[in-house]
């Protein structure tokens, strides 16, 4: 996970920032699918007491020599991570940027994991920490409508947003839209809308808006024989009345007006009305009444009246305006999903290990625990030893990702350590209770199988390395103690041959247990030469002395827990326990 290649971030630091601090800039949220181009500047302290506030394992009041950033990881696919040095000397340089850039195919919310290597005199200690960033939904915009997750993986549901809507209710607006999904609509704000393959779908918008409607803008009379004066040109003039003969319009005279004669009258009609236009020669008394040229009904889509002496012609303007749009919906196909191979068992005992692997798959991978994120673990196999349900997932490059199958993992416990001890040449488990219905235990000399040796007890005959090996017959799992047994030969069958029982006066060993000191006071009455030895419970000989009538033994450097005490003579042994505590 090297530096990808964002070169040029820029240092923009707030002026008043302390100099010993750890300083990084929040990072700005994105949109799925463009263009990300953000630099975040950061200080680095020069000690630690800044960084034990993060991490509590880290000492304060130590001087930093050098940071470096080893690697950005859990970013969106598409993005790419560069900063101005790979390596920050301290304390002279602790200012530095990283940028941002690419084009992120996932939306959601990132924990953007950083990874620090911090030197300390001639020790390195990393340090990581997390950095939140929210890339939203895809967005697209037009001149007509705009669209919000118009890029997804295997099924995608578009939300459509019209940037034309309905502003004058008494207008006229036409919406079409053609969604590329086999579905159209003519509703201003539609529903939106799903798409349930890969492949690129094309979406056409089309709206017709007038605000004002039809218009008579004028008329334009070409011949008229109906209506003349004697002296001239007649003087016309124009009115207008709606259907409940309400006058909406009128002119006034166009005095000796020669033909053709254009009138402009810009009046707003409504669509499917009809109207009746009355032209006339405005006599004005010296010719006696007004003498009328004719009343025409009409609507918005006449055009021209001729009748054998009178022509004229309609200009009735419909000021439409229409916007077209087209953009796309992108659905990305969604990968294969991911195998899981286990190795070398999906079960096995506590101190082993499972090897998980995806074959399928080299990167953009991530593996999870019990539905967790496992930070860090990318790579195609991951080493697991700890229970639990584990998926990998793949991402491909547009940022469609799959999860494999859940792979269960159970590490079985194992049962206790089986400590035995040597007394008398009798290897013998020291805790009975660790045996129940579902343990059963097999002693081993030398790493062979001893044949029928499956009792919590063994005479050993020979010296040698003997292993006691304890089994959970529901589990499988073993665990095991082995110790490396002298035999003595003057023991037989682990019984004493020839071999009184020491007899001893005055015999007090003290204090017992004991920590430090052991006292050990005994009346040798002339006795020939006595043996004092101390042997733990496995037969390790820890120290050995001649016996004399009171001597101080020294046990404080002993292991805690229980040793034998023997004195022997040519023919005859005694033995006491002890106990040595912490």
């Amino acid at each position: 996970m090297a530096q990808t290649g964002c070169p040029g971030c820029a240092i923009n630091l707030p002026p008043d920032l302390p100099a010993d601090t750890v300083f990084i800039e929040p990072m700005p949220d994105g949109i799925a699918g463009s263009e990300y181009d953000e630099d975040i500047s950061f200080r680095l302290p020069s000690t630690t007491d800044a960084v034990s506030v993060l991490d509590t394992t880290i000492l304060p009041g130590l001087p930093l020599e050098e940071i470096s950033i080893t690697n950005i990881t859990n970013l969106p696919v598409g993005l790419s991570w560069e900063t101005d040095k790979t390596t920050y000397m301290l304390p002279d340089t602790t200012d530095g940027c990283v940028r941002f850039c690419g084009v992120p195919q996932q939306s959601g919310m990132f924990l953007v994991r950083v990874t620090l290597t911090a030197r300390i005199f001639v020790i390195t200690q990393s340090l990581t920490f997390n950095m939140p960033l929210y890339i939203g939904r895809s967005e697209s915009t037009t001149d007509g409508f705009s669209m919000e997750n118009n890029r997804g993986c295997g099924t995608v549901t578009v939300d459509f947003f019209n940037n034309i809507p309905r502003a004058i209710e008494d207008g006229f607006y036409d919406y079409s839209w053609d969604f590329g999904n086999g579905t159209r609509s003519t509703d201003e704000n539609p529903n939106a809308q799903r798409y349930d393959a890969p492949g690129v779908y094309p979406v056409h918008y089309q709206a017709i808006v007038d605000t004002i409607g039809y218009l008579l803008n004028s008329i334009t009379i070409l011949e008229n024989e109906r209506c003349t004066d004697i002296l001239g040109n007649p003087d016309y003039f124009v009115s207008i009345k709606n259907e409940m003969g309400e006058e909406i319009a009128s002119t006034e005279p166009f005095e000796e007006a020669d033909l053709p004669l254009t009138i402009q009258l810009f009046t707003p009609l409504n669509e499917g009305e009809n109207y009746t236009i009355a032209i006339t020669d405005a006599d004005r008394l010296l010719e006696g009444d007004d003498d009328p040229c004719g009343e025409f009904t009409f609507n918005t889509e006449s055009v021209a009246v001729e009748e054998d002496d009178f022509k004229f012609e309609y200009n009735i303007a419909n000021h439409r305006d229409t916007i077209s749009s087209v953009d796309s919906v992108y659905v990305f196909a969604i990968p294969d999903t991911p195998d899981i191979f286990v190795s070398p068992s999906e079960e096995v005992c506590a101190g082993e290990t499972v090897s998980l692997k995806t074959t399928l798959y080299t990167e953009n991978l991530q593996w999870y625990k019990d539905e967790a994120l496992i930070l860090d673990a990318v790579s195609s196999t991951i080493n697991v030893t700890e229970s639990g349900k584990y998926q990998v997932s793949y991402t491909s490059e547009e940022g469609c990702t799959n999860l494999s199958d859940f792979q269960t993992v159970l590490i079985k416990s194992v049962p206790p350590i089986p400590i035995f001890s040597n007394e008398n040449n009798l290897l013998q488990l020291t805790d009975l209770s660790l045996l129940n219905d579902n343990r059963s235990v097999q002693w081993y000399l030398n790493d062979v199988a001893i044949p029928d040796a499956t009792e919590p007890t063994w005479c050993a005959t020979t010296s040698g390395n003997y292993t006691l090996e304890i089994s959970d017959m529901l589990t499988a799992c073993t665990n095991s103690f082995a110790a490396d047994i002298t035999h003595d030969a003057d023991i037989v069958n682990c019984n004493l041959t020839n071999v009184q029982e020491l007899q001893l006066d005055g015999l007090n060993i003290y204090p017992n247990p004991s920590r430090d000191v052991l006292f050990v006071e005994l009346d040798l009455n002339g006795q020939a030469e006595i043996q004092l030895s101390l042997y733990d419970m496995v037969g390790r000989k820890w120290l050995t002395q001649v016996a004399q009538n009171k001597q101080t033994l020294d046990i404080s450097e002993l292991p805690s827990g229980l040793y034998w005490l023997e004195l022997r003579s040519e023919r005859a042994v005694l033995t006491r326990k002890i106990m040595k505590t912490r």
